[in-house]
């Protein structure tokens, strides 16, 4: 079965002032961050339940060659991709990301 993949507003934000904060350090990392978040992304279309739960029904993965996560939801025919997230924040500031999509 193959799901359809989507990014919610909230990690598309996140995406993109990672990609911009990779992008000032180092012309076109962050063309290569955007990538390997789009490759992973991609990969979740095909088995999505091969990563583990990190809190009820949501699922993360690691992005390769970065210290971030995907954190995922799976829903009938689709993953939703809920936040973008470095493993280096505040593990706070991720819980308030998703119980805001919650409430």
């Amino acid at each position: 079965m193959k799901y359809k993949v989507g990014f919610t507003d909230g990690a598309l934000d996140d995406l993109r002032s990672a990609q911009a904060w990779y992008e000032e350090k180092l012309p076109g990392l962050g063309v290569r961050f955007a990538e390997a978040v789009r490759r992973q992304a991609k990969s979740l279309e095909t088995m999505p339940e091969k990563y583990r739960v990190a809190r009820d029904d949501v699922h993360l993965c690691s992005i390769p060659k970065f210290p971030y996560e995907i954190y995922y939801r799976i829903e009938a025919k689709k993953v939703v991709i809920l936040v973008v997230h470095a493993v280096r924040q505040d593990p706070t500031k991720l819980v308030k990301k998703i119980r805001r999509l919650e409430d």
